[in-house]
């Protein structure tokens, strides 16, 4: 807990946020009322990529509980939902805090987008016979191998959870490998090819292809280091 603490400290530094709503972290959260369907996206990515799933909830009426861990997740939830959702932050993994999570709420099912296992998550929602849906996930090879140094607990873990959508057949066959049950594991592809693009993005799209009359390659979401890579690769092509 002081690592949990001094981290989030360091954070802050940098991101002011994430000094706001601390007692959140701790499991001291506003109350929702009923049942509503709980979804954990850790940050803006996965809040984006459930989108579409949650304007459907939404619009089946169904009440939402979105928690996330990082401001900018939080920010992301705003600036899309409003208060159309309720959000708070993911309590800190650690028993007592999500005894205190189950007071101020009642979900009847917890929804986590992508990769989020986190052993007393999964464990206080599969006692309270919560059902878990891990959605659009993905499990990197080296993501696997560490998980595997603690085989026990993973398999544990990943037994709690009711099914598990993988995004790829590589993901599905690394979840069973750590001791995911075949018969709660689906390959259902990644929901971020299920958005619904405006009309006018799509007509912006065209535009720029009819422009350029020419193939081009994209390099998204790159990190530190592969622009080289790839420049080289599209160089030697």
């Amino acid at each position: 807990l002081p690592l949990f603490v001094f981290r989030l400290f360091v954070r802050s530094l940098k991101a002011p946020a994430y000094r706001q709503r601390l007692l959140e972290r701790f499991g001291v959260q506003k109350r929702t009322s009923g049942q509503p369907i709980w979804i954990h996206a850790v940050s803006v990515g996965e809040t984006i990529a459930i989108s579409p799933l949650v304007e459907k909830l939404l619009d089946q009426g169904e009440s939402i509980l979105f928690t996330t861990t990082t401001p900018t997740g939080a920010a992301q939830v705003k600036q899309r939902f409003e208060d159309r959702v309720e959000h708070r932050y993911l309590p800190w993994d650690l028993p007592l805090f999500f005894t205190l999570f189950f007071k101020a709420h009642s979900p009847k099912l917890l929804l986590i987008v992508e990769t989020e296992i986190w052993p007393n998550l999964l464990s206080a929602t599969s006692k309270r016979k919560i059902p878990i849906l891990l959605a659009n996930a993905r499990l990197s090879e080296k993501s696997c191998k560490g998980y595997m140094r603690f085989s026990g607990l993973t398999k544990q873990v990943l037994n709690s959870i009711t099914v598990l959508l993988a995004q790829y057949e590589a993901d599905a066959k690394r979840f069973k490998l750590l001791g995911m049950p075949e018969n709660r594991l689906v390959v259902s592809g990644s929901i971020k090819f299920d958005i619904d693009l405006p009309q006018e993005q799509i007509e912006v799209g065209k535009a720029w292809k009819a422009a350029f009359a020419r193939k081009v390659l994209v390099a998204a979401s790159t990190h530190q280091g592969e622009d080289k890579t790839l420049l080289d690769a599209w160089s030697a092509i």
